[in-house]
């Protein structure tokens, strides 16, 4: 028998971490890998004129076919994200679904200004409250 976890009225935007390092698309795909090293992260927000353009993942920063290329060139598409009022369990199914245990959070899915980003441990110590 499945029990049902009850999560807390909070939204994404109220465990959010704001103060995250993001990338523009113009970096170099070894200053991607600094980031990521510097920051203890596998994904990092590419973000232009205050906007989600995509993000950098840790396997494409690591392909060693990707040394001379810019982020932009390849990064994932910016269709990954939640918006800031989605509440935590919806946050937590789309971490599933996607397979990403740290997404960026946006205003809203139109002009994507970029806000922070929520983590599932982030999740996981709001329920423990």
């Amino acid at each position: 028998m499945k029990r049902a976890l009850v999560l807390s009225m909070a939204s994404v935007v109220d465990i959010m971490e704001r103060d995250v390092a993001v990338l523009r698309s113009s970096a170099s795909v070894p200053e991607a890998l600094s980031v990521m090293r510097k920051n203890g992260v596998g994904i990092v927000p590419v973000v232009e004129d205050g906007r989600l353009v995509g993000l950098m993942r840790s396997e494409l920063a690591v392909d060693p076919e990707n040394a001379e290329s810019t982020v932009g060139e390849v990064m994932a598409g910016p269709e990954t994200f939640v918006e800031k009022n989605m509440g935590l369990e919806n946050a937590a199914r789309f971490m599933v679904i996607s397979r990403m245990a740290r997404l960026p959070v946006v205003d809203n899915g139109v002009n994507r200004r970029f806000m922070g980003m929520v983590t599932a441990t982030a999740i996981v110590n709001e329920l423990k409250k």
